[in-house]
């Protein structure tokens, strides 16, 4: 089980999101959920995960400028 590990979902596509939030999930890892760059950013500082799983094409930035 990996309950202790954090992984960061970034993406602006819901049911991308909802898709790989719910795989991890099931395979026991904690998640956080951001939408946009900004909010990536936001949610990294508050939760500072283990990994991220990034989109590149976000609609307020890039994921290489976040």
């Amino acid at each position: 089980m990996n309950s202790s590990r954090t992984v960061l979902v970034v993406d602006d596509d819901k049911d991308m999101r909802d898709l790989v939030v719910s795989t991890l999930r099931v395979h026991g890892y904690r998640t956080v959920e951001a939408t946009s760059g900004v909010q990536a950013v936001e949610q990294h500082h508050a939760h500072q995960p283990d990994l991220i799983v990034l989109d590149v094409g976000l609609g307020d930035m890039t994921g290489f400028e976040v």
